[in-house]
This record gives C-alpha cells, sequence and structure tokens, in this order.
C-alpha cells in the first residue's frame, strides 16, 4: 500500500518537474546581433547554436553565451531575450597584424616557435592565448638549450 502511494507521489513530482520546465521555455521569434564589425551576423548565431523558433530556456542562454565565447573572437558577449527576441551584443577582439620573434638569428627556432605558437598574424587576439603562447615559447626555448630565455611581449 505504501509502497504503491510513494510510486503515486514519485510520478506525480516527475510530471510536475517536467511541466514546469516545458513552460519556463520560450520560443525565440527573433534574433539580433549588435557590436559585430567584421564578423557578419550570421557568423555569430552560427556560433550561438541557436534558431529563430528554437524554444530558450536558462541553460540555453548560458550554453548561447559559452558557444560565443568558445569561438575566441570575442572579448565581451552580453545576452538579452525579452519579448521573444533575443539580442546578443558582442565586442570583437583585435586582428593581429603580424608576429615576430626579434632576438633569435637561426631560421630552425624561429621556424619552432612559429608551429607552437597559437596566436598568427591574421588571427583575433586574446589575452588567454597570449600567457599560454608566451609559457610555451618560454619551454621551447629551454628545451632548445636556452636555460634563462627572456620573452617579451609587445603589443
Amino acid at each position: 500500500m505504501f509502497h504503491n502511494i510513494y510510486k503515486l507521489i514519485l510520478s506525480f513530482s516527475a510530471l510536475s518537474l517536467l511541466l514546469s520546465n516545458l513552460s519556463l521555455a520560450e520560443v525565440v521569434k527573433k534574433i539580433e546581433i549588435t557590436g559585430n564589425e567584421r564578423i557578419p551576423a550570421q557568423t555569430i548565431i552560427m556560433f550561438s547554436s541557436i534558431s529563430v523558433d528554437d524554444d530558450l530556456k536558462n541553460d540555453s542562454i548560458n550554453d548561447v553565451l559559452k558557444n560565443i565565447y568558445d569561438s575566441k573572437f570575442f572579448s565581451n558577449v552580453n545576452i538579452k531575450f525579452d519579448n521573444n527576441i533575443l539580442s546578443i551584443n558582442v565586442q570583437e577582439n583585435p586582428i593581429i597584424e603580424s608576429v615576430e620573434f626579434t632576438g633569435i638569428k637561426a631560421k630552425r627556432i624561429r621556424e619552432v616557435l612559429n608551429k607552437i605558437i597559437v596566436l598568427k598574424s591574421r588571427t583575433s587576439f586574446n589575452e588567454t592565448s597570449l600567457k599560454s603562447d608566451k609559457k610555451n615559447i618560454s619551454l621551447a626555448l629551454k628545451e632548445l638549450g636556452f636555460y634563462f630565455p627572456k620573452v617579451e611581449i609587445f603589443l
């Protein structure tokens, strides 16, 4: 008897949770992109993995934000969902004009360094990749026999 009541309460709770999640979803009727200069709005929408007529929940908004940041093209992203309009405002990372290694005369060492860095000419700049590249350059130089390398970045 108690087992059946327990099953009934559990089923009712699960159904309530399912229905409450469905009621929190809203349908995206329009997507507006602002702040972009070089990157087309359709590309940003593609990064977001959301489309018009998709159901949007709070978790989905977080996923959209994460997906856009994961592209590494943007330094700041703001998302607002109001009246079934998803507004995405972005601030693009600058583009790197050129990358040069000074103080290294050997072409083979420059080639090794060019292979290990993430930030290259004509790519988007971001601080995280810069720090990683600086660390990787220092480690590579140590492996090549330069035990106290001094790596300086000039922007």
